[in-house]
């Protein structure tokens, strides 16, 4: 995905610079997030199923 290359990259370099090893684990963490929500704006752009729903479907039995 372009979303989550375009943001793992930079976040990645500058959190490594100021933040180390640390840094690496959160650019890591914001990244998946931003590939998450992409994910589901294209969820939502394809099928048309709610933020709400996905979460649900996701956090729920």
């Amino acid at each position: 995905m372009l979303v989550e290359f375009v943001v793992r990259i930079p976040v990645t370099i500058v959190a490594i610079a100021y933040f180390q090893v640390a840094g690496a684990l959160a650019a890591r963490i914001i990244a998946v997030l931003v590939a998450y929500a992409a994910s589901m704006v294209i969820t939502r752009q394809l099928i048309g199923a709610p933020f709400s729903d996905q979460l649900n479907a996701f956090l729920g039995p």
